[in-house]
């Protein structure tokens, strides 16, 4: 981050300016902020596997749009993309696996999570040394940040949706076909009935609570 921080106040003119350059980093947060609290709705309303293909649309954007600022305008805008593609995955991820995972695979892949994570900051660090030499180093590297993007897409379209969200669609065939794939046959019908039985209850909660409300407002 300092050494695009660096070079790209450098080259869009707000060298110096302290509170335009903490906004160019701040505006990441935002995003992501606005991405994670929003991600819960989305995987309800088109379940884990399209709501990976459409969260990838402001991560690739973001990162083209940062690559080619002519502007602080530009940088902005594609730093708040980034950041908000950032949020939703942050959240999307874990869910994902706890949903589709084997339980005995759950733990090893939430690492294995946080290991690529690691790699990540690492390999862009190692990638962003050739910036000493040439101060418009960053564009390329921004370009670059668009590949995960464009990977992610294509494997989500070979993936499986999440055999929960399945069955709260009323996908049960569906569903029973992911879960025999991905558990065994043996616990097809164990995780039908649980997840049938936590949706009706989730239901059950939200029309007591709304009733209690109303009470209380009619009152």
């Amino acid at each position: 981050m300092k050494w695009y921080i660096r070079f790209s106040r450098e080259e869009l003119g707000f060298q110096g300016n302290s509170s335009i350059e903490g906004l160019v980093v701040s505006i990441f947060i935002a995003g992501a902020f606005i991405g994670s609290i929003n991600t819960g709705s989305l995987v309800d309303k088109l379940g884990c596997r399209l709501t990976f293909q459409i969260d990838v649309i402001p991560l690739i954007l973001g990162a083209i749009i940062s690559a080619n600022a002519r502007s602080l305008d530009e940088i902005l805008w594609g730093r708040f993309l980034v950041g908000l593609g950032i949020g939703v995955n942050v959240v999307l991820v874990p869910i994902y696996i706890s949903e589709v995972a084997p339980t005995k695979y759950r733990d090893s892949l939430g690492s294995l999570c946080q290991i690529g994570t690691c790699l990540g900051i690492i390999a862009s660090l190692s990638l962003g040394v050739p910036s000493e030499n040439d101060p418009h180093w960053w564009r390329t590297m921004l370009y670059i940040a668009s590949i995960p993007g464009f990977i992610v897409g294509l494997g989500m379209q070979f993936a499986v949706d999440s055999p929960r969200w399945l069955c709260k669609a009323g996908r049960i065939n569906d569903a029973k076909k992911v879960i025999r794939e991905l558990w065994g046959a043996s616990e097809v019908e164990g995780a039908i009935e649980e997840f049938q039985s936590v949706s009706k209850n989730d239901g059950s909660d939200l029309d007591s609570r709304w009733s209690h409300w109303k009470v209380h407002l009619e009152d």
